[in-house]
């Protein structure tokens, strides 16, 4: 459109100068005195034949729909008849005015038509201006519109997401529903806040799953801790160890606990939270008879199987060596029993480490005993056996001396000092070797036969030892029973005029010693079941002090002529 607007521009000069030069060659033409105009007719002529061919070559006359086809070679006709005619020989100058009129009038229609198509068309461009504003306004809002929906709604979903990221919600999901590569977008951003929430959740359970584990940690080195503090502050007892089964069953959940000590080379039961007495018999059954096997076992614990009941065995070591058992019954439902068997492995080690040096503190109180022993026993030897000696040996100076006519009351007095002093003599050398008497506390069966074989040879009286079960004493134990037999025997010996003696040890389950002899006996005070008088009897007296001081219970039944019966007991609580 804008071309036809310059076409048109260019027709509408070109038909100015055509009716100028029409105007010029007509002035020429009609004029009286032509040499007055400076241009000739031929350059005018010339100059219309160049416009005619400029307007042909013109679309709005050869290609417009708005002229006829015929307006150009019309024009042109009316042209070079107003040519002719101002080059004629006769000139008529009333034609030529009247042709070059008409090429005006033709003009002027021409032009008006141009000039009106031109308005059309302005109108037309203004229209068209107007719907191209419209159209450029419709797609800026369009665009903005389609960029806010499809661009910044997207990154702003986007924006809010990565804001919840950063605050931590890694439960954050986008959606954008556009169904392109934004969708793709919101798809893959939704399965990388997945992937880092799994991630974050699975390092944060880590960091919990540690933090519990150094926790459990920290408690049982603090149980373990306790536990140690307990054992090597208070003696290795019964009491003592009741109270670390207790902690160590409270702790572990377990359903009961026993533990046993190496012997006179057995497993011995020194102390039990058992759950019935069945479940007690079963395990001490099991460990009397595969004593050598656990004995040599290396270990650290094994899993046993004894008339449908399940438990584990927990070796107590020390220096390699097995000096005891933790036997362990755990509930059924205990998922965790070898991380239990795991903590409970340091406390076994504890306890032989306590085991061991309750023996070196024993042999050392045993060896501080055993040299105050000697010591006494050497002074008497060298004292009061001396003087003894001594005398005896001028009592038979003065015997012999003595003429055999001397006074028989002399002689009789003479030989109940001998008799005396002998038996005086006598009474400290059995008290040097009590003395002298080391009790091996894991053989006591042998130190009692030495002792009666020794008073066997001194008094030439018959003993029958019996014994019906395997005795379970502690060291100190052990010593007071043999002190106690020792000044049984030694009463019996001074005292009773007995020919025969029944020493009689067992333990079931309490620990039970009894002596009978078929002594003189001895009347016990009115003849009723009082208490005896044991002030009154310095060997009663020291017997009973001797039982007192480890809590046992001593009991003495005698009549006159019928023999004495002495009972020895000990609780089997105390005995293990």
């Amino acid at each position: 459109m804008t071309w036809k607007f310059e076409d048109r521009g260019i027709a509408l000069q070109q038909l100015n100068q055509l009716n100028t030069r029409i105007s010029l060659l007509t002035t020429i033409s009609t004029s009286s005195s032509p040499n007055t105009i400076h241009t000739t007719q031929e350059e005018v002529i010339y100059d219309m034949d160049k416009i005619l061919s400029d307007l042909s070559d013109n679309d709005i006359f050869c290609c417009s729909s708005v002229l006829d086809k015929n307006t150009y070679p019309q024009l042109k006709q009316n042209i070079q008849t107003l040519i002719r005619q101002a080059t004629s020989l006769t000139i008529d100058k009333q034609a030529i005015s009247q042709t070059a009129h008409h090429i005006f009038h033709e003009n002027e229609i021409l032009a008006q038509i141009i000039t009106k198509q031109n308005t059309r068309n302005i109108k037309l461009m203004r229209i068209i201006r107007i719907g191209l504003f419209s159209l450029i306004a419709l797609l800026l809002f369009t665009s903005f519109f389609l960029l806010k929906k499809n661009i910044l709604k997207p990154l702003n979903t986007l924006k809010d997401g990565f804001n919840a990221i950063k605050k931590g919600q890694f439960d954050t999901a986008i959606t954008i529903n556009t169904k392109d590569e934004w969708e793709e977008v919101a798809l893959g951003f939704n399965q990388m806040v997945r992937e880092l929430h799994n991630s974050y959740s699975l390092l944060e359970n880590r960091v919990k799953l540690r933090t519990q584990e150094l926790e459990n940690e920290k408690n049982n080195k603090e149980i373990l801790y306790q536990i140690t503090s307990y054992l090597h502050e208070n003696e290795l007892s019964q009491k003592t160890l009741y109270h670390l089964l207790h902690r160590i069953q409270k702790t572990y959940h377990t359903r009961s606990i026993y533990l046993f000590l190496i012997e006179k080379e057995k497993f011995n039961l020194k102390q039990f939270i058992p759950s019935d007495m069945a479940e007690q018999n079963i395990i001490q059954r099991y460990c009397h008879q595969y004593h050598h096997t656990l004995k040599t076992s290396t270990a650290p614990y094994i899993h046993c199987t004894q008339d449908n009941l399940h438990f584990t065995i927990i070796f107590i070591k020390y220096k390699k060596n097995n000096v005891g058992l933790l036997v362990v019954n755990f509930n059924t439902d205990d998922q965790n029993t070898s991380h239990t068997l795991q903590l409970l492995k340091p406390i076994c080690d504890q306890l032989a480490v306590a085991q061991e040096n309750k023996h070196l503190h024993e042999q050392q109180k045993d060896y501080a005993i055993l040299s105050e022993r000697n010591l006494i026993a050497q002074r008497l030897h060298d004292s009061i056996a001396q003087s003894l000696a001594f005398l005896n040996m001028q009592i038979q100076s003065l015997k012999n001396e003595l003429s055999t006519e001397a006074s028989t009351t002399y002689q009789t007095h003479i030989e109940m000092i001998e008799k005396g002093i002998q038996h005086c003599h006598e009474d400290i050398r059995l008290l040097l070797n009590n003395f002298r008497t080391k009790l091996n506390y894991t053989n006591l069966q042998e130190a009692v036969k030495s002792i009666i074989q020794q008073y066997q040879q001194r008094y030439h009286f018959t003993i029958d030892l019996q014994w019906s079960d395997d005795i379970h004493l502690h060291k100190d134990q052990q010593l007071q029973v043999i002190f106690i037999l020792q000044e049984a025997l030694s009463n019996i010996a001074k005292h009773a005029k007995a020919s025969h003696i029944t020493i009689h040890f067992k333990q079931q389950p309490h620990f039970i010693m009894e002596i009978k002899d078929n002594g003189i006996g001895f009347e016990l005070q009115n003849n009723t079941d009082q208490p005896l008088h044991y002030g009154e009897h310095i060997g009663l007296a020291i017997m009973k002090e001797r039982s007192e001081h480890i809590g046992a219970k001593l009991q003495i039944t005698s009549a006159k002529n019928q023999g004495t019966c002495i009972q020895f007991s000990l609780d089997s609580s105390t005995t293990r």
